[in-house]
């Protein structure tokens, strides 16, 4: 595995980081959550029955679970004895958790030279604190402007974009700095947040703004977007939707009925792009999706794709051949199914090799290598500063 010997702490309480986590963790590093109590927005939700909700169901495989109270000095002691091995640390604990309990960078490099701490926040820990939401942060970052109908208010994303997004910078600016570190030995401080996120997504947008771009109100056509050209979009047809995207002008006036876009230009498709696209709305409406796809399919360098409902994703042949869904495997009582890893390598996709860990199911496991006895393991566990769960077992 590609990452065998990288041992990670994980403090992960959102999507994000857990889903940062579960990457490091199929690609073969050693990543431990920790935990210490259950309020915490990764294991609890309402869309799964039992102690863990979907969030950790989807974003725990191949993760192991120690709990331990770090804000005792006993739970100082093993933190920093799991760092003498677990050298890199995954921070995305709500702003200042970790501090109030007397965990801080700066202190712990003294001890630990080439350690490696990421942090990922909401807005990257300014003047302002917000929550690490997905959605707040469209807002804030101009990602929610640039979509909707414009006589309506601007519609947000419907899936976590920026979460997942942030999931990989982190395990990207993780992977930079192990590399790094390898070749130099200094230990580095990773960081970012769902708002560098959201803006990174933006990389043609905002970059067409600042360079003097000249953006459109948002329509109440198809048209999809704020800067190009048309069509750009999605076109409701007469029994569903269709995408096209920028198709040529002779193109189109060969689809569709005489006389509605031959008085308009290539130029037009720009400069008159909403009127433009108005036309282009009403004709696609003309003719069913499977008609217009049969159309589209004889031609050449034409771009479309019928829009999906998930019912039907579940049955497209191209996904299908990627192979996107697995199995999880057992828990609480049902077959779980989701996502495998988005990448293969080698023709072959990280395997499952564990289920998303019990709370504190590894602790006996990793505290022992600390070097802790099981004396010392029984006395922390009667002060109640340790959480042991001697049932499940991998």
């Amino acid at each position: 595995m590609m990452l065998e010997g990288m041992k990670i702490l994980s403090f992960v309480h959102g999507l994000y980081g857990g889903s940062a986590s579960q990457i490091l963790a199929d690609l073969g590093a050693e990543v431990v959550r920790v935990e210490w109590d259950m309020t915490g927005r990764i294991r609890p939700g309402s869309v799964l029955d039992g102690e863990n909700g979907l969030f950790f169901q989807m974003t725990g495989r191949n993760q192991k679970s120690i709990s331990f109270n770090p804000q005792s000095p006993e739970g100082i002691d093993i933190l920093h004895r799991l760092l003498q091995d677990y050298d890199i640390v995954l921070d995305n604990s709500p702003p200042g958790l970790l501090e109030g309990w007397g965990i801080q960078y700066d202190e712990l490099l003294r001890s630990h030279k080439q350690l490696i701490w990421c942090i990922c926040t909401a807005d990257g820990s300014g003047c302002c604190q917000n929550p690490d939401d997905e959605l707040l942060m469209e807002a804030k970052s101009g990602l929610a402007s640039l979509n909707g109908p414009g006589s309506k208010p601007p519609v947000p994303a419907g899936a976590a974009l920026i979460e997942q997004h942030a999931a990989v910078l982190i395990a990207l600016g993780i992977i930079a700095a192990a590399r790094h570190r390898n070749i130099t030995g200094q230990g580095h401080k990773v960081e970012t947040s769902l708002l560098s996120a959201s803006l990174d997504l933006q990389i043609e947008t905002i970059g067409y703004y600042l360079n003097g771009g000249r953006f459109i109100d948002r329509a109440d056509t198809g048209l999809s977007t704020r800067i190009h050209q048309s069509p750009y979009g999605v076109y409701p047809t007469a029994d569903g939707c269709i995408t096209v995207s920028l198709t040529h002008h002779d193109r189109l006036c060969s689809l569709f009925t005489p006389g509605v876009i031959e008085n308009f230009t290539e130029q037009d498709a720009m400069e008159r792009r909403v009127e433009f696209d108005q036309m282009i709305n009403q004709e696609m409406q003309k003719k069913t999706t499977a008609q217009w796809v049969e159309i589209f399919e004889r031609m050449e360098d034409m771009w479309f794709a019928p829009v999906n409902e998930y019912e039907q994703v579940m049955k497209d042949d191209q996904i299908l051949y990627n192979r996107p869904f697995i199995e999880l495997g057992e828990s609480e009582g049902r077959t779980l199914r989701g996502l495998g890893h988005a990448n293969y390598y080698d023709g072959v996709r990280p395997a499952v090799r564990n289920l998303p860990p019990a709370f504190g199911q590894h602790t006996d496991e990793i505290l022992e290598k600390a070097g802790y006895t099981q004396r010392e393991l029984n006395q922390l566990e009667r002060k109640g500063l340790i959480v042991r769960n001697h049932e499940r077992k991998n």
